[in-house]
């Protein structure tokens, strides 16, 4: 009889251990599975945000650039250069290789193979006559203005240049 007691308690551990077993896996499984509908949740949220974040830094570039086109429609309608505001007549303009500001080396030393053209308006000045005797000097000087610097009145507004940005 003790035999079968033994047995049967035995036996009995033995069900309630295989039903510990199932009941951990069962709650294993049911923690799993809501773990991944939450990770799914939270992928399809970062998706959202960054089609979000992607469209709103399309708007603010095209807008950007929408600014800064319609800023130079209208200094161009005003007269590029205003002798008034400048203080001296423009003999021509320069052209450079950089078509925007942003990637333009603010030190010319940085990136040697990048080159710039002035180029003299010859309603205002005889190209010829402008430049002869110039190659018996090693430097020329050039004043200048930033006439299609989008940051322009900001500039005048504060006085004129400092450290206002541009």
């Amino acid at each position: 009889r003790a035999s079968a007691r033994d047995s049967e308690s035995t036996h009995t551990h033995t069900c309630i251990c295989c039903m510990l077993r199932r009941l951990a896996l069962t709650l294993t499984a049911a923690a799993l599975l809501a773990a991944i509908a939450e990770a799914r949740r939270l992928y399809r949220l970062c998706a959202a945000l960054r089609h979000e974040i992607a469209t709103q830094q399309s708007l603010r570039a095209a807008e950007r650039a929408g600014r800064t086109v319609a800023e130079r429609r209208l200094r161009r309608a005003a007269s590029v250069v205003n002798p008034a505001t400048c203080g001296y007549r423009p003999i021509g303009h320069i052209e450079s290789c950089f078509v925007e500001r942003r990637g333009t080396p603010r030190q010319g030393l940085l990136v040697p193979d990048a080159r710039a053209r002035l180029r003299l308006d010859p309603h205002v000045v005889q190209p010829a006559a402008a430049l002869e005797g110039l190659e018996g000097f090693s430097h020329v000087w050039l004043i200048f203005e930033f006439h299609e610097n989008t940051n322009a009145a900001k500039l005048r507004g504060s006085g004129g240049g400092g450290s206002g940005g541009g």
